[in-house]
């Protein structure tokens, strides 16, 4: 039988109310299980269970509730408003006559959370990251109801999910100055190196960095990337192995503080030459093999499946991406460059036309 009940203090006839959905027993034995742990989710009503004792409190039904042909949400509906209607009665969320915590039947609406409480809650979410799929879903829904924050709100928001606090990004700025690599300031603050550099250019802790700013009069930081002389011999041997291991050269010019392009021109033997040959002596490498970024060669089905995203509109370096080639390559074959000799299908036809009428219409 389902209905609403009541624990009830026999030393001062203090009230707890509550509702059974299925039965009175299954409800009554998670109640005393959870006082008897020290765990129920009333502090008022388990300090003074700890108080008074076991003895000390009735379990009581106060109205039953057959559920006969009512649908689910029926049910609910109703079992809530009789237990909001015994909770008024009895004054249950009085601290003088009763042990709710919440004064809304059902929910936790109107519930107060201690500043303990709200401080655990706190911490535990802090640097908590939601998936992109939920952070999609509440961004589509804020823009379906025209919600759009404001720069104080999102700088707020942001203050909250910040893993670093004020006084750490003003170490963190003091030390780029200082002249200290990205990657050791990132190991310092157990961060990722890419969040080192979102701080310096002003993309994170946007405040805080302006605050730094006019408080050190330094108005712009410095963007810096090491030059060739700075490579020691052993610096450019790791290069080399790591990039003929099949490592991005992405992931190797962040590890050595080097830009994407300088890295490839010492993959190439373009920089450090000596040290390239004597790299490639010692491992037996062919010097011309220039790295492990082998052209691909473009078949001709590919290059009629390029003309046709071409002629779809999609940008060249998605393509690029696609096929694992240059967008520079791209560019070549929408320009009519290269591959000239698979033009003779329907897409190339259909591409050709395109751009002779996009090369009309500009003149």
């Amino acid at each position: 039988m389902s209905g609403i009940y009541r624990i009830r203090n026999l030393r001062n006839q203090k009230s707890y109310i509550g509702q059974a959905a299925k039965t009175f027993d299954k409800r009554f034995n998670v109640h005393r299980h959870h006082l008897r742990q020290g765990t129920h989710h009333s502090k008022h009503l388990q300090r003074a269970w700890d108080l008074y004792g076991e003895q000390a409190f009735a379990f009581e039904i106060i109205e039953k509730i057959p559920r006969g042909q009512m649908s689910e949400e029926k049910f609910k509906t109703t079992l809530s408003e009789r237990e909001q209607f015994h909770i008024d009665a009895f004054q249950s969320t009085d601290r003088s006559f009763g042990y709710n915590i919440s004064p809304s039947a059902g929910s936790q609406l109107g519930y107060r959370h201690s500043n303990e409480s709200k401080r655990k809650m706190s911490a535990a979410g802090r640097g908590r990251k939601l998936p992109k799929e939920q952070r999609q879903r509440i961004a589509d829904s804020m823009k379906a109801k025209g919600i759009k924050r404001s720069r104080a709100e999102r700088d707020k928001l942001s203050a909250r999910r910040a893993r670093l606090r004020r006084n750490e990004v003003f170490d963190v700025l003091d030390m780029y100055e200082e002249g200290i690599a990205q990657e050791e300031i990132a190991e310092r603050f157990g961060v990722s190196v890419t969040g080192i550099s979102r701080i310096v250019r002003g993309r994170s802790y946007r405040k805080v960095g302006e605050e730094w700013r006019q408080t050190t009069g330094v108005e712009t930081l410095p963007t810096r990337r090491r030059a060739n002389v700075m490579f020691a011999k052993h610096e450019v041997f790791d290069i080399l192995d790591r990039d003929y291991a099949g490592e991005t050269r992405s992931s190797l010019a962040k590890a050595h503080d080097a830009s994407p392009g300088n890295i490839t021109f010492i993959c190439q033997g373009k920089y450090y030459n000596n040290w390239f040959l004597e790299w490639c002596r010692l491992t037996g490498t062919n010097p011309s093999h220039g790295g492990n970024k082998k052209a691909r060669k473009l078949s001709e089905r590919d290059v009629s499946n390029i003309r046709n995203d071409l002629v779809s509109g999609i940008k060249q370096r998605d393509i690029a991406r696609k096929y694992g080639v240059s967008a520079p390559t791209i560019c070549d074959i929408k320009k009519g460059r290269i591959h000239k000799q698979t033009t003779g299908n329907v897409a190339a036809r259909k591409f050709q036309h395109k751009v002779g009428s996009d090369r009309a219409e500009n003149s």
